[in-house]
C-alpha cells in the first residue's frame, strides 16, 4: 500500500550512478531540495569508467568537488596508435597539468572511488537525499490537481512499502536498462556500430614499463586497448571477432598470451585479475530526450563505443546542462522555453561524440589484409590536420549549435572558431581577497553559480560603467540572475576591493587577453556552466537581457506563492529551496528587486 501520507519535494532523481550523484551535487549547490532514488543498496564495486576529460573536471569544480576527483585520478599523456607489431606509428599528446581548462587534458580513474567522491559530496546538503535499496515502480505526469505535476511511486527492495512522492522534475538518470525511458516515450536512433570487446582489469605489485598514455592497436585481426589506471591499476580491452567464444577468450592462458606484449619482465601469473567480463559496445541516441517535466541523462539518452573515453564525460555534461536551467524554472526565473534547449543543444553534441567515437573505431578496427598500412598512413597525414589533432590532443568536445542560449558574434572572423558555445578558457587570476591580500585562484571560482560578465577595463571604471549606462531595471535583471562582473584590469593597475559580486582581476597568465583578442572582443557574457553566450566588443547588458529574455528567462520578478506543504500541513514556498551554496559562502537575493551587491546574509530563504 503507498504511504498515507505523500510527500513532496522540487526534484527525484532515478538512478545513483556518475550522472545522477553529479546532477544532485550540482542541485545541492543551489539549494535545491532533491531525493536521489537507487535500486542497489551500495557503489557497484567493480571497475567501469576509466576517463574523464578536463571539461568533465571542470563540471565537478563547479560541483565543489574538483580537490576530492583530482586525489583519485592520474592525469596520462594522451593516446598513441600502434600497429598490428605493437610498434608506435602515430602519438598524440595531452598536457597532464593543464590543458588550458584548468585541468589535466586527460584523467584516469576508478569509476567506484569516483561514486564514492559522488554519494559523499551530497552528504553536505540536509536538502538533498539519497535512498539506496528503493526503486521508482512508476511515474505518472500530467497532474493538474495535486500539488505537483508529476508523482513517482517508490518501492522499498526490503520491506516491499510504497511511497508516492510529488515532484516538479524527474530526472531519469537510469541508465540503458531503465524505466525512465519507457515514460518518456522515445526510441534509439542506432548509429550502426556494435562489438563485442573483453575487458580485464588487473593489479600488478610491479609497476609496467610502457609510455604512460593510451595505447590503440589498430589490427584488424585483433583490435586492443591498453591504458594505466592508477598506480597498481591497468586495463586491456581486446576484440572479440566473430565466431570467437568470449568464455574461451577468458581462459587464463590466453589472456596471459593477449597481454604479454606490455609485461616486459613480470611474470603474467603476478598479475591479479580484478575484473574480466565482455562487452558489446552499441552507438545508440536517443530520439526524445524529454517529456514534460522528465528528463533523460547519461546512458538513458546516449551510448557510445569507448574510443574517444567520453561515455561517463557525456552524461556529466547531460547534469551540468540540465541543473541550472532546471534551477531557474523551478525559482520562478524562466519558463519551459529554457528547458526545451537541454534537448536542442545535448542531443546534437552527444551524437557528434558518438559519431566521431564510431568513426575512431571502425578506422582502429576494421579492414582487410591490405589495409594495415593504408590505414597507417591515414593517421599520419590525419595528425597534420587541425581538426584531428584538436580531436586527439584536445577536449574532444564539439560546441554547442547555435540558439537561443547561444549567439555567435554578427561578424565572425574568417578562418577563426566562434567562442559561443564553447567554454571559456579557466586560468589562474589574480584577485584581492577579503582580508585585502593578493591571491591566485581559479577563473571558475571567481564567476560563480549564476550568470558572469568578463571584460576588458581599466581600474574603477568597469566596476561602475555597467551600473551607470543601464536603467534600474535592467540591473535587477541581471541581479535576479546572481551575475557576477569580473573585470579585467591591466597589470599595472591595482586591485582594490569590491563587493562580492563585483571583481577585479590581474589576467597574470595573459591567456584570457589572448582568447579575447583572438576573436576581435572585449566583453563576454558566460552562462552558468561557464559556456559563452555571446561574445561583443562593448558591454551591451540591455541587449543582452532581450536576448535571454527571448531564450525563456523571465524579464519580471517571480512571484512567491505560499502553496500548502504535504508533509508539514503548513505554508511555504511553491519549492522547498534551501539556500544557495556559491563558492566558500551561503547568500540569498535581499528580494526580488534587490541590487544590492553586499554579500547576502547567511541561512535567509530564497524565494
Amino acid at each position: 500500500m503507498p504511504s498515507p501520507t505523500p510527500r513532496e519535494t522540487p526534484v527525484v532523481i532515478i538512478g545513483a550512478g556518475p550522472s545522477g550523484t553529479t546532477a544532485a551535487n550540482l542541485l545541492g549547490r543551489q539549494g535545491i531540495a532533491c531525493l536521489v532514488v537507487e535500486r542497489h543498496h551500495g557503489v557497484y564495486p567493480l571497475p567501469r569508467a576509466v576517463h574523464l576529460d578536463d571539461e568533465t573536471l571542470r563540471i565537478m569544480q563547479s560541483a565543489g568537488l574538483a580537490d576530492d576527483v583530482r586525489a583519485i585520478t592520474r592525469p596520462a599523456l594522451g593516446l598513441q596508435l600502434l600497429n598490428a607489431d605493437h610498434r608506435p606509428f602515430a602519438r598524440f599528446q595531452r598536457d597532464p597539468v593543464d590543458s588550458g581548462q584548468g585541468h589535466p587534458g586527460a584523467n584516469m580513474f576508478d569509476q567506484t572511488m569516483l561514486e564514492e567522491v559522488l554519494r559523499r559530496g551530497l552528504t553536505r546538503f540536509p536538502h538533498v537525499e539519497l535512498r539506496c535499496g528503493a526503486e521508482a515502480v512508476a511515474v505518472e505526469t500530467g497532474h493538474t490537481h495535486g500539488p505537483a505535476p508529476l508523482r513517482v511511486t517508490i518501492r522499498d527492495n526490503v520491506s516491499g512499502r510504497l511511497e508516492q512522492v510529488w515532484t516538479h522534475a524527474v530526472l531519469g538518470c537510469d541508465g540503458a536498462n531503465g524505466s525512465t525511458r519507457a515514460t518518456v516515450g522515445t526510441t534509439m536512433e542506432d548509429l550502426r556500430f556494435t562489438q563485442s570487446w573483453l575487458v580485464v582489469d588487473v593489479r600488478s605489485e610491479r609497476p609496467l614499463a610502457n609510455w604512460d598514455g593510451i595505447h590503440q592497436v589498430c589490427d584488424r585481426y585483433r583490435a586492443a586497448t591498453y591504458m594505466r589506471i592508477g598506480s597498481r591499476r591497468y586495463r586491456w580491452e581486446f576484440q572479440i571477432r566473430a565466431g570467437e567464444s568470449a568464455h574461451e577468450l577468458s581462459r587464463t592462458e590466453v589472456i596471459h598470451q593477449l597481454v604479454a606484449p606490455w609485461l616486459g619482465d613480470v611474470d603474467p601469473r603476478q598479475l591479479t585479475v580484478v575484473r574480466q567480463t565482455a562487452y558489446t559496445f552499441h552507438a545508440l541516441v536517443a530520439r526524445r530526450w524529454r517529456r514534460g517535466r522528465v528528463f533523460l541523462l547519461g546512458d538513458a539518452a546516449h551510448q557510445t563505443p569507448p574510443f574517444l573515453g567520453q561515455g561517463l564525460c557525456a552524461g556529466v555534461r547531460d547534469a551540468a546542462n540540465l541543473t541550472w536551467k532546471l534551477g531557474l524554472v523551478l525559482a520562478g526565473r524562466a519558463d519551459e522555453r529554457l528547458l526545451d534547449s537541454y534537448q536542442s543543444e545535448r542531443r546534437p553534441h552527444a551524437r557528434q561524440l558518438v559519431r566521431m567515437a564510431v568513426m575512431l573505431g571502425r578506422t582502429m578496427t576494421s579492414g582487410t589484409t591490405v589495409v594495415g598500412p593504408a590505414r597507417q598512413a591515414l593517421f599520419v597525414q590525419a595528425a597534420g590536420l587541425p581538426v584531428f589533432q584538436r580531436l586527439m590532443e584536445r577536449s574532444a568536445s564539439p560546441p554547442l549549435r547555435p540558439g537561443p542560449l547561444v549567439r555567435p558574434a554578427s561578424r565572425p572572423l574568417p578562418g577563426r572558431q566562434q567562442p559561443a558555445g564553447r567554454l571559456c578558457p579557466q586560468p589562474l587570476v589574480r584577485t584581492t581577497a577579503a582580508t585585502g591580500a593578493p591571491v591566485e585562484i581559479p577563473l571558475d571560482d571567481l564567476l560563480g553559480d549564476g550568470f558572469a560578465v568578463l571584460a576588458r577595463c581599466t581600474g574603477w571604471i568597469f566596476a561602475f560603467s555597467w551600473a551607470t549606462s543601464i536603467g534600474e531595471d535592467t540591473r535587477a535583471f541581471f541581479s535576479r540572475l546572481r551575475t557576477r562582473y569580473v573585470g579585467i584590469v591591466p597589470p599595472s593597475s591595482p586591485l582594490p576591493a569590491t563587493s562580492d559580486d563585483v571583481r577585479l582581476i590581474h589576467d597574470t597568465s595573459g591567456a584570457l587577453g589572448r582568447w579575447l583578442t583572438r576573436h576581435h572582443a572585449n566583453a563576454v557574457l558566460l552562462r552558468p556552466d561557464h559556456t559563452v553566450f555571446t561574445t561583443t566588443r562593448s558591454l551591451d547588458l540591455i541587449r543582452w537581457r532581450h536576448e535571454l529574455v527571448s531564450a525563456g528567462i523571465r524579464d519580471i520578478p517571480p512571484s512567491a506563492r505560499p502553496v500548502r506543504s504535504a508533509r508539514s500541513g503548513g505554508h511555504r514556498s511553491p519549492l522547498s529551496v534551501a539556500p544557495a551554496v556559491r563558492g566558500r559562502h551561503t547568500r540569498t537575493p535581499v528580494g526580488p528587486n534587490s541590487t544590492d551587491l553586499r554579500p547576502w546574509p547567511a541561512g535567509a530563504q530564497e524565494h
